[in-house]
């Protein structure tokens, strides 16, 4: 290569952009078509969480009041109803924490309290049982 040619970077024809369009970043609609398409994206897993929650629900109800809840076929039936609805509900929390529509209780940040002073701690009496620490043994 000489040293007046530049290096050029391959580039996908998806990713490439012409040199006279118009930002991306500054056309209001294509944003508003993002927020409405995340808006539809979340809302359609929220749909399907709790499609899977309440058909394992059904299943669990199912198989009680049929009566094969005590049968190896029943048995199998309750965990995969529990296993499915369990992973299915924790991903419905993880989407309610994500977009805050419900928050966890959390730990407060370390710096957010002073911490509290240590309280004088008292001598210890010649009566206690507790041995003194090597420099304090003469008083």
């Amino acid at each position: 290569m000489s040293e007046g040619s530049q290096r050029k970077t391959w580039l996908h024809p998806a990713f490439r952009q012409a040199p006279d369009a118009p930002r991306r970043s500054h056309n209001m609609e294509a944003l508003k078509t993002t927020v409405m398409s995340v808006t539809r994206a979340t809302l359609s897993l929220v749909a399907l969480c709790a499609v899977v929650i309440l058909l394992s629900i059904v299943g669990l109800v199912w198989a009680v009041l049929v009566g094969i809840a005590l049968t190896l076929d029943g048995l199998l039936l309750i965990l995969t109803c529990l296993t499915m609805g369990g992973v299915f509900f924790l991903m419905l929390l993880m989407l309610a924490k994500e977009h805050g529509w419900i928050r966890f209780a959390s730990k407060k940040p370390a710096g957010s309290s002073p911490p509290k002073p240590a309280a004088a701690a008292k001598p210890a009496s010649p009566s206690s049982s507790a041995p003194l620490p090597p420099g304090e043994e003469g008083n």
